[in-house]
């Protein structure tokens, strides 16, 4: 197998990147690669630096033109590459060693004209934020399932659309002239690539091989939700391909079905319409003629509609595009796009517990923050390997945060009073503007007579007449609750438990520390981590801080930093694999030092040295109590002591770690909970 790839890489204000993407391309184990480096007219040092690479490896090409664009830069490469093959690469990403290997042997075994494999998010300090997930095979395509294909697996992304996780035979892209429709006319020139490549293809091909790291920067447009639907962007794509479609494609089947494909390619965007912005939304296209006629289009064959997405979708399809044309039913269709959201997270929820709902023995796990905090997601898998561990012959159905206001209305009718309702811990009883503080008093209030636990807690009420005003309402609703057990992880919480609240009180462990990683990490250690806080809770200054870096590198040349919340919401579906990867970073590290709680508790479970600077003495000392005789942890009260520790700490080789005596803590719950069950 000796076939040409062009690897084309465009290139703009990426040198912190730009070195680890290009190493990552040279050190591929497949060699017969034609690196088409294309520097967007970019300001900083990334020209140099891809002259200095081209300099040193032969198949390296470097194009320098003025910036015009993510599309313009992939379009300069498209018109020098020689390849049999093409492959894109952003800048500030990277990728295994053995990509184009695997693709390519993919790609001539199966004759496919394009590979589709999954890839990595991951942030700027390389945690793992999410796995895609892509349906895997052959796809086998021809005029009669053409339009099915794009409806159903591109714009649905079953197999994603990006440019930078597939490799595309270039024969297809040169006898059809492809090439990038300009991204700052149409929305994601990725998706209008992958649409106008899927017109000329006849087999592809989806591995389940995981390949690409795909960077979120903190702050970037990928990493925060989309303000506004940005519907005028998906119109022009719309034309776009309807134009093509029209010129290549005339009285085909593609151009008789136009009009679902126009719905397909407007609906990642129609769906982001909310109360808040619907009116906005609508108002602001540009093109609103072209919009209303190809909605008329829609509405006007509802057999295609039926044929495509089948009747229950089609229904909600046509009743969409019905109320846009009419202008009348605004407040009608913002509600059934919001009900339609809705039903995709209901449909999720019984996607991830399947059976376990129809179960006569249940317990509900309400309100696990899915967000970016990773001890939420620690502290959520404690919480389900607790239940399930001591409830094996019950089924333990996880409703999230995120899920909790969407699927309310079917709990209401699916939990029984049979059922027992767990409410997570981890937080502080008295922050009441919190989500998890309204979905608390939400599952209180609603389902008052069935048993419920409440994990474990910290409570503190200001002396203001705020605090006062909150101690008094959650007073009265636990009050008004039946068969309520609250948990509590220190003694003093204990106490103003027991002072304030008429109900099963609790004395146990943070439920993170139910976790064990000790069989599972057995890494050899490797340089310092940096655990601090950069939330509102981060108390050190950058001055604190360069002085702990100076102590550390006294004993510990390899320094890195990074924290505990992440740039972007970690989905429950991937929250194993990406808190597995964070704490196998934890246990790597010859030494961790942390400014907060759960950095000092991810270091108990997986046995790694740890000092702990405290940001909120009180809560971590008390924590700390169930682990004072860990000599791997230790607490200091100021800098003057860090040295010290950092000397002492520095020299663990092995720690073997015993948690029984931290288990026994949890015994007061567990004999409670079984004889009311039992």
């Amino acid at each position: 197998m000796n076939h040409k790839v062009s690897v084309i890489i465009p290139i703009y204000k990426v040198e912190q990147y730009i070195r680890r993407c290009i190493e990552s391309v040279l050190t591929q184990t497949y060699s017969n690669l034609e690196i088409i480096l294309v520097d967007d007219g970019s300001p900083d040092n990334c020209p140099i630096i891809c002259d200095e690479y081209a300099r040193l490896d032969q198949r390296i090409k470097v194009i320098h033109k003025p910036n015009g664009g993510l599309s313009d830069a992939r379009n300069a490469g498209l018109k020098v590459f020689t390849g049999d093959y093409v492959y894109f690469f952003d800048g500030d990403d990277y990728i295994e060693n053995n990509l184009i290997e695997i693709v390519l042997h993919n790609a001539v075994t199966t004759s496919a004209d394009l590979v589709i494999f999954n890839y990595y998010r991951v942030d700027e300090n390389d945690n793992l934020l999410s796995t895609s997930n892509f349906r895997t095979g052959i796809y086998q395509i021809d005029d009669q399932n053409r339009v099915k294909y794009i409806v159903n697996n591109i714009a649905k992304y079953v197999v994603g659309w990006e440019a930078w996780n597939r490799l595309f035979k270039a024969d297809v892209i040169r006898k059809n002239n492809l090439f990038f429709w300009d991204n700052k006319l149409i929305f994601a020139e990725d998706f209008g690539f992958s649409l106008n490549f899927a017109l000329h293809v006849n087999k592809i091909s989806c591995i389940p091989n995981v390949l690409y790291y795909y960077l979120i920067r903190e702050n970037s447009i990928m990493s925060q939700a989309a303000k506004e639907p940005r519907l005028s962007a998906s119109i022009a794509l719309s034309k776009l391909m309807e134009d093509k479609i029209r010129n290549s494609f005339r009285n085909s089947i593609l151009d008789r079905e136009f009009p679902i494909l126009f719905y397909s390619i407007i609906y990642e965007q129609l769906r982001g319409a909310t109360k808040e912005n619907y009116k906005r939304s609508i108002s602001s296209i540009n093109d609103k003629e072209y919009f209303h006629n190809n909605l008329k289009r829609v509405a006007g064959r509802p057999a295609l509609l039926f044929k495509h997405y089948g009747v229950t979708r089609g229904v909600v399809v046509l009743l969409i595009c019905i109320f846009l044309i009419t202008h009348r039913f605004d407040s009608l269709n913002t509600r059934i796009l919001e009900s339609y959201k809705k039903r995709w997270k209901i449909s999720e929820v019984f996607e991830n517990n399947k059976g376990k709902l129809f179960s006569k023995k249940r317990i509900f796990l309400i309100g696990s923050e899915d967000f970016k905090d990773l001890k939420d997601h620690q502290i959520a898998i404690s919480e389900l390997e607790y239940l399930q561990n001591t409830f094996p012959e019950y089924s333990v159905i996880e409703i999230t945060a995120s899920e909790y206001l969407s699927v309310r209305t079917m709990l209401s009718f699916t939990i029984k009073g049979r059922d027992l309702l767990c409410i997570p811990g981890g937080g502080n009883m008295a922050k009441v503007t919190s989500l998890s503080e309204c979905i608390r008093r939400d599952v209180m209030k609603k389902y008052r007579h069935n048993r419920k636990v409440i994990f474990p807690q910290t409570i503190h009420y200001a002396a203001s007449e705020e605090g006062i005003l909150q101690l008094v309402r959650d007073q009265s609703a636990i009050k008004k609750c039946k068969n309520l057990t609250l948990c509590v992880r220190d003694q003093s919480s204990y106490e103003l438990a027991k002072q304030y609240f008429d109900c099963n009180v609790v004395l146990m462990p943070d439920i993170l520390l139910y976790s064990n990683y000790k069989k599972q990490f057995d890494f050899k250690r490797n340089g310092a981590l940096l655990l601090f806080s950069k939330d509102i809770d981060g108390g050190l200054s950058g001055q604190d801080k360069q002085r702990i870096e100076d102590v550390i590198h006294q004993y510990i040349k390899k320094l890195q930093s990074n924290d505990t919340i992440l740039n972007s919401n970690i989905s429950v579906f991937d929250r194993k694999e990406v808190v597995t990867s964070f704490l196998q970073k934890v246990a790597k590290a010859e030494l961790v030092v942390t400014d907060h709680l759960h950095g000092m508790l991810f270091c108990v479970i997986t046995q790694t040295p740890c000092i702990v600077l405290s940001n909120d003495k009180e809560k971590i000392m008390e924590v700390f109590a169930w682990i004072s005789e860990l000599d791997y942890i230790k607490v200091i009260q100021n800098n003057s002591e860090l040295e010290d520790a950092v000397q002492k700490l520095s020299k663990y080789e092995m720690i073997d770690y015993d948690n029984s005596g931290i288990m026994k803590g949890f015994e007061g719950l567990t004999k409670l909970l079984k004889e009311g069950i039992e």
